[in-house]
């Protein structure tokens, strides 16, 4: 049996299609008019839907949806973007937000333009957007707040130059 090499599978992507300089692709499904940035790595089993924005740098972990699959018009497309140097969790949803650079969401984490996103670092609750070098998990049980089961928790902040985050528990 034949492998395919790397140029026989890029030119399986569909067109509209841009893929920046040394990305790693892992049996995934790009939709038409993604963006993916140089020397981010794509998991398997990861769905980068339809013109999704993917920055430079990111880590998708297997099994993330980012975006839809679904094929919609252009005008229906709900950003969805994802900013440099983010790492993404296994089994992880995204769609109709926009997540800023550095930014890091736990595995299994469900987040879309109607989620409320608790900051546990400054008591705020928002929804559309991750800032930058956020840590975010599921929802979790604050027994001072009263956020529905649908929410994330940005529990503290990345910070680059130690490669360690701030927790603010």
């Amino acid at each position: 049996e034949e492998s395919l090499s790397e140029d026989d599978y890029y030119q399986n992507l569909p067109h509209g299609v841009f893929i920046g300089e040394n990305v790693t692709l892992l049996s995934s499904y790009i939709g038409i008019g993604a963006h993916i940035g140089d020397g981010t790595s794509v998991g398997p089993d990861v769905v980068v839907g339809y013109g999704v924005q993917i920055g430079s740098g990111v880590k998708l972990f297997a099994g993330a949806k980012i975006g839809s699959e679904k094929k919609i018009s252009l005008e229906h497309i709900i950003l969805t973007a994802i900013g440099n140097d983010c790492e993404i969790g296994a089994n992880t949803a995204i769609s109709g937000i926009i997540v800023e650079d550095g930014a890091m969401i736990a595995r299994g984490v469900i987040i879309d333009s109607e989620t409320e996103i608790y900051d546990h670092t400054t008591g705020t609750t928002t929804r559309g957007r991750i800032p930058a070098n956020a840590v975010v998990m599921a929802g979790l049980p604050f027994p001072d707040t009263d956020k529905s089961d649908n929410s994330v928790t940005i529990i503290g902040r990345r910070k680059f130059d130690t490669k360690k985050w701030d927790s603010h528990f």
